[in-house]
């Protein structure tokens, strides 16, 4: 079992590795050409330090902060569904099929542990 858990953790870092280089191929490219940074401005303006602690508070007011596409006529409608539709199948959706797997052995090894 012990070698199950390694695999397993072993096959969710190969994943990390291909979400981390698709994310730097295709993402992080596209987020230069179109992302605003205005819209990051406006959030950290109450004191956020992340936009995860911003969103609470923005959801719960009624107080609307504008995004702008940059660079917008050069924004292919299909080129950007297929990177964040690929994206959300492969390499993301691999890594969650092996945290699942991690999850099963990881269950199967504490129970063992605790008989």
């Amino acid at each position: 079992m012990m070698g199950d858990i390694s695999l397993a953790i072993k096959n969710i870092g190969e994943r990390q590795v291909y979400e981390t280089d698709y994310w730097e191929k295709y993402i992080v490219p596209f987020l230069f050409k179109h992302y605003d940074s205005n819209f990051e401005k406006a959030t950290r303006t109450n004191g956020a330090k992340m936009l995860a602690e911003f969103l609470p508070c923005y959801e719960a007011s009624n107080i609307p902060i504008p995004f702008d596409i940059n660079n917008l006529e050069k924004l292919n409608k299909k080129e950007t569904n297929n990177i964040l539709g690929l994206f959300a199948i492969y390499p993301r959706g691999l890594r969650v099929i092996q945290y699942h797997k991690y999850q099963a052995i990881n269950a199967k090894l504490l129970l063992t542990l605790r008989i």
